[in-house]
């Protein structure tokens, strides 16, 4: 009987443990969905991470926001930098600055007489040509330069070298609480190498600092925006009226915050150092003349003489200063051009007109040329005719001396 009890106890253990393993035990989350398992175990160290990650990005917009004003920003979004060569300094034709006479001519640096052959190619420091491209190709800036040489020119005009502002991929993209400019040194790229390459070919440039007009390069109302000068009429006032009185009165050349935003921007632009040369631009050769602006409406005497002054004496550049005041649009406005004007302006050494034959008449021309006839000698350096992909067919009388326009 004991033993028969005893098999009775075994076999109720073994169903017993039968039923134990038909028994579905509940599965681990982990199991099916280990990423959500992994959520679940780690979630307070990620949620750790997310802050501190968090917490350093509010402190990297306030840092930028605050300090980064004067400060390389390197904004260039998602763009990729065209590849561009470094052209040595030794193979440089250029050698020494052209200088500008007492009878009103330039002067090479051997002591010949200089006169200015060539042509406009704008888009040499920003494109907008190439659909999808910033920044002009190292071939496109060779076979323009290199057609240019090819055509006669020994000096190029370029406004981008000069005036690039208000753009993500420009070399000012806006301006800081600070009240400071952001700048971006990628910029740099397309206008250090168009610049090698002018020099290696022998070309001069002229290069203006900023334009009339709101062109996809920037113009002087960006300075007027970032001072705060945000209602539309002050662009009309700016940039588009013939109104003597109303010209006269854009911010752009009366205003302290408006003006001291641009002597910064003009200091960046010529203590640059070309990294071929290891010279800051204000020594560098290839420049012939920095050009107050383009076609500047309403600029008078005083600011002239400021922007003047800031590049030849305390910036202490090499190179001349040329008058960027659209002379023929101011005289068809009455806005006067006296001779006093050259007299009020002794920093200045070039005095610019824009003609367009095809466009105005030859009356404001040629009584500016009178004008300048009486006051002093003149002299006639530039005529130019048109050219395909370079620039504009436009002629220029002027004097101290004189210089061609797009």
């Amino acid at each position: 009987m004991a033993s028969e009890h005893t098999h009775s106890q075994s076999y109720q253990a073994l169903e017993q443990l039968e039923r134990d393993d038909d028994i579905v035990e509940p599965k681990n989350i982990d199991d099916d969905r280990p990423f959500m398992g992994c959520l679940l175990r780690y979630r307070w160290t990620l949620v750790c991470v997310l802050a501190v990650a968090l917490v350093f990005g509010i402190v990297e917009l306030l840092l930028h926001e605050l300090v980064i004003g004067g400060q390389d920003s390197g904004e260039t979004g998602d763009y990729d930098i065209p590849a561009y060569g470094r052209i040595e300094y030794n193979s440089s034709k250029l050698r020494g600055f052209v200088s500008l006479g007492e009878d009103g001519f330039l002067y090479s640096p051997s002591g010949e007489q200089f006169r200015m052959a060539g042509c406009n190619i704008y888009w040499l420091g920003r494109d907008e040509n190439v659909p999808g491209e910033v920044y002009p190709s190292a071939f496109r800036i060779d076979d323009a330069l290199q057609t240019a040489l090819m055509m006669g020119s020994n000096v190029v005009r370029s406004h981008t070298l000069g005036v690039s502002t208000g753009h993500p991929h420009a070399l000012v993209t806006g301006v800081a609480k600070d009240g400071r400019l952001r700048f971006n040194s990628l910029a740099w790229a397309p206008i250090d190498y168009a610049m090698d390459r002018a020099r290696a070919l022998g070309i001069r440039l002229v290069i203006p600092l900023t334009d009339n007009w709101w062109y996809y390069h920037g113009s002087k109302m960006d300075f007027v925006r970032w001072a705060g000068f945000t209602h539309e009429r002050h662009e009309a006032v700016c940039a588009r009226t013939h109104d003597t009185v109303e010209a006269k009165a854009c911010p752009f050349y009366s205003h302290p915050r408006v003006v001291a935003l641009f002597k910064q921007y003009v200091r960046h632009v010529l203590e640059h150092v070309n990294p071929s040369t290891g010279l800051p631009l204000t020594q560098d050769p290839v420049v012939l003349a920095w050009e107050t602006g383009n076609e500047l409406i309403g600029a008078d005497a005083e600011w002239t003489q400021t922007m003047a002054h800031l590049i030849k004496h305390e910036l202490g550049a090499k190179q001349l200063v040329m008058d960027g005041r659209d002379l023929v649009r101011d005289l068809e406005a009455e806005l006067p051009f006296e001779a006093e004007y050259l007299d009020s302006t002794p920093d200045v050494d070039i005095i610019t007109e824009h003609r367009y034959p095809n466009q105005l008449p030859l009356s404001p021309t040629m009584s500016f040329y009178r004008m300048l006839t009486t006051h002093s000698p003149p002299s006639l350096s530039w005529t130019s005719t048109s050219s395909p992909n370079i620039g504009t067919p436009t002629s220029c009388l002027c004097h101290r001396p004189c210089h061609f326009t797009v």
